[in-house]
């Protein structure tokens, strides 16, 4: 189904958001949301001087999905299927961790989605 969200701005200003499954919002930890509808949230909670980008992929065959983080680290969590990695599998509702200056394969069977996390130190927000 889907999820509406309200909350107010910092002026006051009210804002209402409609989200489709697995379509994504951001917002500060500290605002007063209220959601309607039924959902499983997910949240990524992080320090103001990182950046975060998620990107969710559904593999309808089994696919390979490779990436290069030459900083940060990257997460994915498995929406729905499994995953075959260099260290074992990952199914459904579990959470895989590739660390910085790694060159990742995994391979997503048919019928998966996952949810592909990618965390990074923003150098421009300084050195807090």
């Amino acid at each position: 189904g889907q999820l509406s969200m309200e909350y107010q701005t910092d002026t006051g200003t009210p804002v209402s958001i409609v989200l489709s499954p697995l379509e994504q919002a951001s917002f500060p930890g500290s605002r007063k949301i209220t959601g309607l509808g039924k959902v499983i949230d997910f949240n990524i909670m992080y320090k103001p001087e990182y950046q975060a980008s998620a990107e969710t992929i559904r593999c309808l065959e089994q696919e390979e999905v490779k990436w290069e983080m030459k900083e940060g680290c990257c997460f994915i969590w498995v929406v729905e299927g499994e995953l075959l990695t260099s260290s074992g599998s990952c199914k459904a509702a579990e959470l895989y961790v590739a660390e910085s200056n790694e060159r990742t394969t995994i391979h997503a069977m048919a019928n998966s989605t996952i949810i592909l996390i990618r965390l990074r130190r923003d150098i421009l927000a300084g050195n807090n």
